[in-house]
């Protein structure tokens, strides 16, 4: 699969997963993109967890989106 491209949402998951991108998508990866990604967070509350952990939950997501360089973080 040398020089195949991965799906943006495949990179995503796999950056959020804490692994090392796959070789083929090395050339992919730039520090300044020519676009902006956006998430949609809706902070869900889980059963038996309280709305204070489930907003917790959504601030350290937050933090690892702006890390993997997404601009925007709608709730």
């Amino acid at each position: 699969m040398t020089g195949a491209r991965v799906p943006l949402l495949a990179r995503v998951r796999i950056m959020g997963q804490g692994a090392r991108p796959p070789a083929a998508m090395n050339h992919t990866m730039h520090p300044t993109p020519a676009f902006s990604l956006s998430m949609l967070d809706l902070v869900a509350v889980r059963e038996g967890a309280s709305v204070g952990q489930a907003l917790t939950t959504a601030l350290a997501t937050a933090q690892h989106a702006e890390a993997l360089g997404f601009k925007r973080y709608w709730v």
